[in-house]
């Protein structure tokens, strides 16, 4: 429930409220004075009638019928009553104009049954010259008062009901008005969760949202600083190790490779000076150190290429990656990898910061195909746009795939996380259990990390 929606909901139960508290004062009020008003009008034509009942039957008068009935025609003018003079039973009654034809009340039934619950009435019989026994009816006729309250009555609640209306736009339009930059928070914070710090509130025109902005845009320039400065440290561990790779690679090649060429030699050395001798056990050790040492020579040789291919170097991104895949395609022949390259921009001219990161990515990406996706199909894609000035990386699998919130994150997605991040880049992966997965990275192809503040 939206927060207009919940005052503007609010605003209607106490609209109801009042409205039954007002409706219940109007009709106990109205329903008391129009009772008073009914009995001091029957109170006073009963007084009325009476004095000239009393004046009229102790003498007798042969008039004295005629002289009523002119005082009731007199009566005709007073509202809300009704009064007839009955004589024997089948003699036309006499009856005042206020009698002639009922009078309907223009309010609904429900009001009306409120507000008249009895019937107020006067009967007196009298003794007049003919006939002998008579009978004087008064009775009070509220319709008219009834009207008349239903009509105040329903003007104050088309006044309510109009407020109520007004009240609820009111609330609706102001708050919608003042609510408003709620929207550009949230995509504020949005931006934040996808790692946009460089995003910034306007300053707006209430308080409260003034320092939400205010606060945001504190919290963003620290995550921006805090970010430009894990970067740089991060750009230079990896640019660390890297050389460590690199010298690690070197003396591997220079000094364990010679020393194992020196040992290899003599040993086949050995092995053609013993070859039919009278120490057949001296060729057999020669040979078996040729072995060890061609089988040492081989592990060194792939420990190397893992640390840093010499190819990368001397031959650029293309040939490493594709001596990479040929690689993977004769170690494992189940599993055919393809490579595709396509762009604008010559692969072997970008720089070495981000060749190396490709190709460290693609390596990680090979490797948990390895171990965990069971594919028998893979691919992998690089494409270069000199407009956007940027790198895609897109590594398939039609392997078993995972859930990405029930698995938990290993150290080679965050690598591969932490190397794009370190270059401004982006990384994300795409799958879902038994649909493979894909791994899209892209790279601008100049690194920003240059650019980001040095700590202090």
């Amino acid at each position: 429930m939206s927060l207009r929606f919940h005052l503007n909901l609010l605003i209607t139960l106490l609209f109801l409220l009042a409205l039954l508290l007002a409706l219940f004062l109007a009709i106990n009020n109205t329903r008391r004075a129009v009772q008073d008003e009914l009995h001091s009008t029957v109170a006073l034509t009963v007084q009325l009638l009476g004095e000239t009942i009393a004046a009229l039957e102790p003498h007798g008068n042969p008039r004295a019928r005629a002289r009523l009935v002119e005082r009731i025609d007199a009566l005709e003018n007073i509202r809300h009553l009704c009064i007839g003079l009955y004589g024997e039973k089948g003699a036309p009654p006499v009856q005042s104009r206020g009698c002639a034809g009922a009078r309907t009340a223009t309010a609904p039934g429900w009001f009306r049954n409120l507000l008249a619950r009895q019937k107020l009435e006067f009967r007196r019989s009298i003794t007049l010259d003919s006939p002998p026994h008579s009978q004087l009816v008064v009775y009070a006729d509220p319709a008219d008062e009834i009207s008349e309250a239903w009509q105040d009555t329903s003007d104050l609640l088309i006044l309510m009901v109009g407020f109520w209306l007004a009240a609820n736009l009111v609330v609706f339009v102001t708050l919608g008005a003042a609510m408003r930059p709620i929207d550009t928070i949230l995509k504020g914070l949005d931006g934040i969760e996808r790692g946009h710090y460089r995003l910034r509130l306007p300053v707006f025109r209430l308080p409260e949202f003034a320092r939400i902005s205010a606060s945001f845009n504190h919290m963003a320039g620290a995550l921006e600083k805090s970010t430009a400065e894990n970067r740089y440290l991060t750009q230079k561990s990896l640019a660390i190790q890297e050389e460590e790779r690199r010298l690690m690679a070197r003396e591997l090649h220079d000094e364990l490779g010679q020393c194992l060429s020196a040992v290899q030699a003599d040993a086949v050395s050995i092995s053609k000076w013993s070859r039919g001798g009278v120490a057949p056990q001296v060729h057999e050790s020669a040979q078996a150190i040729v072995s060890v040492s061609s089988r040492v020579f081989e592990v060194i040789r792939s420990m190397i290429k893992r640390l840093r291919p010499a190819t990368l170097d001397e031959l650029g991104l293309v040939i490493t990656l594709g001596q990479t895949i040929d690689d993977w395609n004769t170690r494992h022949p189940e599993q055919f990898c393809r490579l595709q390259h396509r762009g604008e921009v010559d692969l072997n001219s970008l720089d070495d910061t981000v060749s190396i990161h490709v190709y460290r990515i693609v390596q990680e990406c090979l490797t948990n195909i390895e171990r965990h996706a069971r594919a028998e199909q893979l691919s992998v894609e690089i494409e270069t746009s000199a407009r956007a000035g940027e790198l895609r990386l897109r590594v398939t699998d039609d392997g078993c795939g995972f859930e990405t919130r029930a698995t938990r994150t290993g150290l080679g997605l965050i690598g591969m996380r932490e190397r794009a991040s370190v270059l401004g880049g982006a990384f994300e992966i795409e799958t879902a259990p038994g649909e493979g997965t894909r791994v899209v990275v892209c790279l601008p192809l100049r690194p920003v990390w240059e650019q980001a503040p040095r700590p202090a």
